[in-house]
C-alpha cells in the first residue's frame, strides 16, 4: 500500500496490479512476470520481475503509466522505507555471503 492509500498486489498469473477506488477493481499495470511489490509514496513503487540478472530479478520503478527498468540493479526481495529509501536483499554472492542488504543510493556496490 502506498501513502495515498492505494493497494498494489502481484496476482496469480505474476502480474502486477493496483487497486482503483473510483471502478472499484483491480487494474493491470503492465508488468508480468512479478514477483514483488514495494510502494512507499505514490511516485515511490518498484517492483521485482523477470529477467533474471546473476541470479536476481530486474528493478522497475512505476512512472504513472508504465515500467522503467533501473539499469544494472538487481535484486531478490524489495521493501521501500521512510522517504522513498528503496531497500532490497540480493543473491549475488559478494564476500562468501548469500544475502546482502543494500539502500539504493549512489554508492550501490557493483
Amino acid at each position: 500500500m502506498d501513502d495515498e492509500g492505494t493497494l498494489w498486489v502481484r496476482d496469480l498469473s505474476d502480474k502486477i496490479l493496483k487497486w482503483n477506488s473510483s471502478i472499484k477493481g483491480w487494474v493491470d499495470t503492465g508488468l508480468s512476470g512479478g514477483h514483488y511489490v514495494a510502494a512507499g509514496s505514490s511516485d515511490q513503487v518498484y517492483a521485482l520481475a523477470a529477467p533474471r540478472k546473476e541470479n536476481d530479478l530486474t528493478i522497475y520503478r512505476y512512472t504513472g503509466e508504465t515500467w522503467a527498468e533501473l539499469p544494472e540493479k538487481a535484486g531478490e526481495e524489495i521493501a521501500v522505507g521512510l522517504g522513498g529509501r528503496l531497500y532490497l536483499t540480493s543473491d549475488r554472492p559478494k564476500d562468501h555471503s548469500i544475502f546482502q542488504s543494500y539502500a539504493f543510493k549512489s554508492d550501490w556496490p557493483e
